[in-house]
């Protein structure tokens, strides 16, 4: 017999046993007993649904905070990134300007040989690079 079927025959028991004692205690009809019977029983199903609704609402409300915890914290390693994300990015323009300082300062050192006729270049351009 499933957990089911047994709540089931209880209450059914206990029904039958509520609408006695309702019609013995307050001299009601048989109609009128089993009437008052099946409105407290209803009265208890709903009761006890309602806090197993509760329950469930407790626990989705619990599940949401800790969601709304980890979303808090994701949101700031998100931020923590985009800021490193920026600082390298700031690093990365700062070395192409430099680089086209340096650049432009070669250049004009190499007019300037030039310019000059300075006999030999000061740089060995035979020389393979080694990596």
């Amino acid at each position: 017999m499933t957990l089911e079927s047994l709540a089931s025959k209880l209450a059914n028991e206990l029904e039958g046993e509520l609408e006695e004692q309702i019609a013995s205690d307050h001299n009601l009809s048989e109609d009128r007993a089993k009437a008052v019977a099946a409105g407290l029983a209803m009265f208890q199903k709903t009761q006890a649904e309602m806090e197993d609704l509760r329950g469930k609402l407790r626990d989705a409300m619990d599940h949401a905070a800790e969601l709304e915890t980890q979303l808090a914290g994701e949101k700031q390693l998100n931020s923590l990134l985009e800021h490193q994300v920026k600082s390298h990015q700031i690093d990365r323009d700062q070395a192409v300007a430099d680089r086209a300082v340096y650049e432009a300062l070669f250049i004009a050192i190499n007019g300037m040989l030039h310019a000059f006729n300075f006999p030999e270049p000061l740089v060995d351009t035979n020389r393979k690079e080694e990596n």
